[in-house]
């Protein structure tokens, strides 16, 4: 679905006689064509409109409407005016609809946007099963490297600004991904504008849906005072309860906290920290979209066994599937491009894994190279994934493989910004270009 700002106006028909043609507006553009239901309770939105003869507007007689909702107040000059509508949800009672923006004078519709704006209200929405297991269960070669089987690590809604929507829309519909892992995060939906986050949000949920696109998506982390810190169980509550509810037609995987064993993303990174956020979200989870599957924050050191046996031995109920990140390409690097390393600390983990739970599905939402390591090129890159993937695949029941990450961040350090598969502007790489060329399935 694109949402285009560039709008060109038709005249309907002939206005009344006291309307002059040259008075009509000339309406160029908006702020939005994108308008979304953020809350049960009724509240205000303004939409700028820009162009010429805009104070035509003001006239008492003039009308400015968008499908059910009627502007309340417009208020600028003759270049720029602002809309203010009232969004109550119990107006709205299609889940997702399209309208033009409509000026009238005297009830009679003078001016009308040829390209239309969406009206888009979850709260409408009856729960879907997504089917998430039926579909892993028939994949048809589930130990060959297929678009069933490797998937990409996107963060659409963080990772890109909406210029580049529609080019990451075509990359991700010409590669025929399946699988795009995306990230809800705390601190942006529960913080200060969390009003245009939620739109955001949604409007990157319908851009998934419509290039058929399963979701796993990653809730984390914390407030912007502690990002790293586990929120309070009543905040944690009400994040994981309302992003849930929410997108849960869109979203096949959820996916509670990201490497809760590392420092980096988890302070204090230990099991006490971590249980009541996996307790409290799984919960939520399972009441809100029973059909999901709920999968434990990535275990991010798979050497290392002392988190994972906690995991099971106290939690093992709060998650049905286990997940992992696995970063060895600096060992593939100083091992003269072997594996060895990899396939050694795997085996050993999943020795541990059936100790626990036989036949274990384990999902893999990580696996990456970077170029900002010394010595690693972009060959490197698509000979380390390549490799990998075809290793990791090889043994039973591993579920999706998500590729980290989908393009480069140069607002990052050097080693976090040469991840992508594809460059900051959205073009191709060799690993990308190995990636496309896999089978859909």
């Amino acid at each position: 679905m694109k949402y285009s700002t560039m709008f060109v106006i038709s005249l309907l028909f002939i206005v009344p006689r006291l309307v002059l043609a040259e008075t009509l507006p000339v309406v160029n553009s908006f702020s939005t064509d994108f308008i979304s239901v953020t809350s049960e309770t009724p509240y205000q939105t303004t939409i700028a409109i820009y162009g010429e003869n805009l104070g035509y507007l003001l006239d008492d007689t003039i009308s400015v409407t968008i499908g059910p909702l009627t502007a309340s107040s417009v208020a600028g000059n003759s270049t720029g005016m602002n809309a203010t509508f009232t969004i109550d949800v119990s107006a709205l009672t299609e889940a997702e609809a399209t309208y033009p923006l409509v000026i009238s004078n005297n009830g009679v519709a003078v001016v009308s946007s040829s390209t239309l704006f969406t009206l888009y209200n979850p709260y409408a929405l009856s729960y879907v099963e997504t089917q998430p297991r039926k579909f892993l269960n028939a994949v048809e070669r589930p130990h060959k490297r297929t678009k069933q089987t490797v998937g990409l690590n996107v963060h659409w809604t963080l990772g890109g600004d909406s210029s580049l929507d529609d080019m990451y829309e075509e990359r991700l519909t010409d590669s025929h991904t399946t699988w795009a892992r995306e990230h809800f995060s705390y601190k942006l939906i529960i913080g200060d504008d969390s009003d245009a986050w939620l739109k955001r949000y949604d409007q990157i949920m319908l851009r998934y849906r419509d290039s058929d696109v399963r979701v796993v998506g990653m809730l984390a982390y914390g407030d912007a005072s502690d990002e790293f810190g586990a929120p309070s169980t009543q905040d944690w509550k009400r994040f994981v309860r309302l992003v849930v509810k929410r997108y849960r037609n869109y979203v096949d995987v959820w996916e509670i906290w990201n490497e809760p064993d590392s420092s980096t993303y988890m302070q204090p990174n230990n099991w006490k920290t971590y249980r009541p956020l996996l307790k409290t979200g799984s919960g939520i989870i399972r009441e809100y979209d029973p059909d999901a599957i709920v999968l434990n924050g990535a275990i991010a050191d798979i050497a290392d066994h002392s988190f994972t046996n906690k995991l099971y031995d106290n939690g093992s109920r709060y998650f049905d599937e286990l997940n992992v990140h696995l970063y060895y390409c600096d060992e593939y690097r100083d091992d003269g491009k072997s594996l060895g390393r990899l396939q050694s600390d795997w085996e050993s983990y999943l020795s541990i894994i059936k100790k626990h739970r036989s036949d274990e599905p384990i999902w893999i939402t990580e696996l990456g190279c970077s170029t900002g390591l010394d010595g690693v090129n972009k060959k490197m890159v698509k000979t380390y994934l390549r490799s990998a993937t075809k290793l990791l695949l090889s043994y039973d029941n591993i579920r999706p493989i998500l590729l980290y990450t989908f393009r480069d961040r140069s607002y990052l350090s050097d080693y976090e910004a040469e991840f992508g598969l594809l460059t900051d502007e959205v073009k191709t790489k060799s690993a990308w270009r190995w990636y496309k060329l896999l089978s859909r399935k």
